[in-house]
This record gives structure tokens, sequence and C-alpha cells, in this order.
């Protein structure tokens, strides 16, 4: 028998490790650097667009894909403004679709000045990071780092089924653990709404 077979065998294993690691590593970085025009909402209606990136953007946030002629999207402006004022901490970004009616939004929704409106006229970024239907909420750690997608809380149990008072609070949930250094227990549900386009 070879004596060298051994060893020759555990470098072309570590040949092939090796590219699995690099080739993940260069899936993992797709999002540095990555930029997307968004219209930005201002008082009066959309009136300036801005270049963001993607890794920065996501950095520490709450995104929701949202659409102001989505019934189930109406729901849910208080739970939206009780985490605007619960997590000072934290940006909330509102993304709204490129077939949103944009003439829906008033000067007044979203006051808060951590909450930001924008509009993706290309739905490019919501497809980017996985949004399927409004409302879709991301919540990212301070490394841009998605920790948990889906139902911002069980306001709506299905469609045309919903309660007034949610005891499922997903995104809450989520950013409680991050703010004590953990992940969240679910990091996953199924968003219920209006598909996007």
């Amino acid at each position: 028998m070879n004596v060298f077979y051994p060893i020759l065998s555990n470098l072309k294993n570590l040949q092939g490790s090796l590219f699995l690691v690099g080739f993940s590593c260069m899936l993992q970085s797709c999002n540095v650097g990555q930029t997307y025009e968004l219209r930005v909402y201002q008082a009066g209606g959309f009136m300036t667009t801005e270049q963001v990136v993607l890794d920065s953007f996501l950095n520490q946030s709450v995104v929701v894909a949202y659409d102001p002629e989505c019934p189930i999207c109406l729901l849910y402006k208080t739970s939206i403004d009780y985490l605007s004022k619960t997590y000072e901490n934290q940006q909330i970004y509102i993304i709204l679709t490129a077939e949103s009616d944009t003439s829906l939004i008033k000067d007044k929704f979203y006051a808060d000045s951590r909450i930001r409106i924008f509009q993706d006229p290309s739905n490019k970024l919501l497809r980017k990071i996985g949004a399927t239907t409004t409302p879709h909420a991301f919540v990212y750690d301070a490394k841009s780092t998605l920790v948990y997608s889906g139902k911002i809380d069980n306001r709506a149990k299905a469609l045309g089924i919903k309660t007034d008072n949610p005891d499922s609070l997903y995104v809450s949930d989520a950013l409680k653990a991050l703010s004590k250094g953990q992940l969240p227990y679910i990091k996953k549900t199924q968003p219920i709404g209006c598909l996007i386009q």
C-alpha cells in the first residue's frame, strides 16, 4: 500500500473544503457595497431619491415591506408606532412597493423620525431581502445579519381573520432578544398579506 495515499487523500479533501469556504465567503459578501436607488418620502410626497448601500442600510434595522392599499397593512400602523416608541435604538424603514399608490400616504403618516418611508421603484431591494407580501417584516442585527423574517405580530390570523389583541409579538420579541445579546426564539413566520408583484 502506498504510504503517501492518506496524505494525498487528505490534501484533496482540504482543497475541496477550502474551495467551499471561499465560495461561501464570496456568497456572504455579495451584499457588501450593493446600492439601490429608493424614493424618499417627505411631507407632501416623494420628493427626492437616495442611494442606499444595502449592508449599512440594514444595520440594526427593522424593514417592513408595506403597501398603503393593502387592508392588512392598515392593521399594523399601531404596531409599527409601538415599535418606534419602544425600541429607540432601532431604525425602522417602511418600504413601499413599486405598485403602491403613494397618494394614500398622508403628511402625518409615521411622523416619528426613527421611521423613514421609502418607495422601491423597481422592487429590486424588496426582492433582494426576500419580501413576498405586504406587510412582511425583517429584523437585522448590528452586523446587518437577518435574525427574523415574517409577520409583525399575530394580529392577522389569516386572510379575513384578525384580532385586536395579538398575543405573539414576533418583531418585538426579536428586538428584545437582540437587546440582551441573544437571537430570537422564533426566527421565521409565514407573512400574511397582499402579494408583491
